[in-house]
């Protein structure tokens, strides 16, 4: 089953019906998929398996050409349009190999040039994108020295340095601090609120969650799922409480796991708070019932009461495991179907 929901406005990317397997595997990396991506729209891709998201990210590129379906981008059919497009799309890979014995802003020179862009322009982008990433100390080491991350904020500027319309980001803060995934989300807000559009591969939720708007979720090849993170969450059908009290944590987690048999699913605790999943066939009356009884005998006093959001890594992989269970019945009723129907034509030849 596949969700979604309808959104209006100038669409960038429009995919119908795309479908690729991979050369030389005879694995399906994408089936069937159909997704539309507005302009200003942070969209992050998650999944079962990043070879579906890679590949949509070569097929945009241009790098590969679906086996059917179509893909447009800007209005253009992505097989058959003009090379200069791309100028309009900036990419960051996850696995970055930068060999070349020059230095940062020699690189980043380079890639203006190919991008033709202005010297001028360049030099004011390049000041502007490096303060924001905290790069500016090393532009003028070469690039065999950079560590992992300095390497990664490296080609992040290249990818932005054309002003790209569509932003393509695969892992964008693997290996930064919590300092640069600041300034990585700062800098994708400022990028989505004039207009342009980001997609983002990753499988750091947490981050996802801070940055983006929309997810569309793969499972085996398919869209399982594409919507609003908080669409997403009402498909976890996972009844939570968020529970703020005072008193002994250690006493308060001990009575949770006394009750763990008794319909308590999992918990997590939070800064002040704790998160506590219930069965869902328990009745709210009883899910209270066990909760006063964990205040009480954890000896803590109740403070605050409220329902609680699923955690977007259990409703994604929530939706992923619908997602396989409904295929699965519907290739066993299929396989029935073709089963009986050969068993009919038997009958028909004996008669």
């Amino acid at each position: 089953m596949v969700f979604a929901e309808s959104k209006s406005g100038s669409i960038i990317l429009d995919i119908e019906n795309l479908t690729k397997i991979v050369r030389g595997t005879h694995r399906v990396a994408l089936s069937d998929v159909t997704l539309k991506v507005e302009a200003g729209q942070v969209l992050g891709l998650v999944g079962d398996n990043r070879t579906s998201r890679a590949t949509l990210f070569r097929l945009i590129l241009g790098l590969q050409t679906p086996d059917s379906g179509s893909l447009r981008i800007f209005g253009q059919d992505c097989v058959s349009k003009s090379p200069k497009l791309n100028n309009r799309i900036g990419f960051l890979p996850e696995n970055i190999e930068l060999k070349k014995n020059i230095s940062a802003i020699q690189y980043l020179k380079l890639i203006a040039g190919l991008s033709g862009i202005q010297e001028e322009v360049a030099a004011t982008r390049i000041a502007k994108y490096s303060e924001v990433l905290h790069f500016g100390d090393y532009l003028g080491t070469s690039i065999r020295k950079l560590s992992k991350s300095e390497r990664r904020c490296l080609v992040f500027i290249g990818s932005l340095i054309h002003d790209p319309e569509l932003l393509l980001l695969e892992e964008p803060v693997k290996d930064l601090s919590l300092v640069m995934r600041k300034a990585v989300r700062r800098l994708i807000a400022d990028f989505s609120a004039k207009g342009n559009t980001v997609i983002i591969s990753s499988d750091d939720l947490p981050f996802l969650e801070q940055v983006t708007g929309d997810l569309a979720i793969f499972a085996e090849g398919h869209i399982a799922f594409e919507g609003s993170l908080a669409s997403i969450r009402d498909t976890r059908d996972i009844p939570a409480l968020s529970v703020s009290f005072s008193g002994s944590a250690d006493k308060f987690e001990n009575e949770l796991r006394i009750e763990a048999n008794r319909g308590i699913l999992s918990y997590r605790f939070a800064t002040d708070t704790c998160d506590i999943y219930f069965d869902p066939e328990m009745f709210l009356s009883e899910r209270l019932r066990v909760l006063l009884a964990i205040i009480e005998n954890s000896e803590t006093v109740l403070l605050d009461l409220r329902p609680s959001a699923a955690d977007l890594g259990d409703a994604v992989d929530g939706i992923v495991d619908k997602f396989r269970e409904t295929r699965v019945s519907k290739l066993v009723g299929l396989r029935q179907a073709v089963e009986q129907r050969a068993l009919d034509y038997s009958e028909a030849d004996l008669n």
